[in-house]
C-alpha cells in the first residue's frame, strides 16, 4: 500500500537524503526537481512527491524508526545514526500534494530548458 508524501529537502543534505532514499522501495531517483525562491538557479532546496510505499511513509513521522530501518537495509552503510537523524530533520516532510507547501516556503520549481529554447 502507498501514500502521497511530500518531501523538500535543503541543497546542503541533498545527496545524502538521495543515498537514504535509494534504501526505500522505488526510492532511486528522488529529489531530482530542483528549487529556489526565484526559480532561478542555484537550487536551495530539491523535492520529491508522490506515491511512496506505506511502511516508509509511516517511518517518515518518527525518523528513529526510518534510522533503523535504513540501517537494516543497508548493514554495511558506514552513517551513524546521529547523521541520519539530521539528514532527516533537515527535511520537510508533508502529506499530499506539493504546491501549497511550495507556497508557504515560498518556493518555486526550477525551470531548466534547453539552450535556444526558451
Amino acid at each position: 500500500m502507498n501514500q502521497h508524501k511530500t518531501i523538500i529537502a535543503p541543497a546542503a543534505v541533498v545527496d545524502q537524503i538521495r543515498a537514504l532514499a535509494a534504501t526505500w522501495p522505488g526510492g532511486v531517483g528522488m529529489f531530482q526537481a530542483a528549487l529556489s525562491a526565484d526559480g532561478l538557479e542555484p537550487a536551495t532546496h530539491f523535492i520529491s512527491s508522490g506515491m511512496i510505499d506505506t511502511t516508509i511513509a509511516t517511518a517518515l513521522e518518527s525518523a528513529p524508526v526510518l534510522v533503523a530501518m535504513i540501517l537494516a537495509a543497508n548493514p554495511e552503510s558506514t552513517a551513524t545514526e546521529n547523521e541520519i537523524q539530521a539528514v532527516i530533520d533537515a527535511c520537510d516532510v508533508t502529506d499530499g500534494e506539493p504546491w501549497a507547501r511550495l507556497a508557504s516556503l515560498g518556493l518555486q520549481i526550477i525551470n531548466k530548458t534547453e539552450e535556444g529554447l526558451a
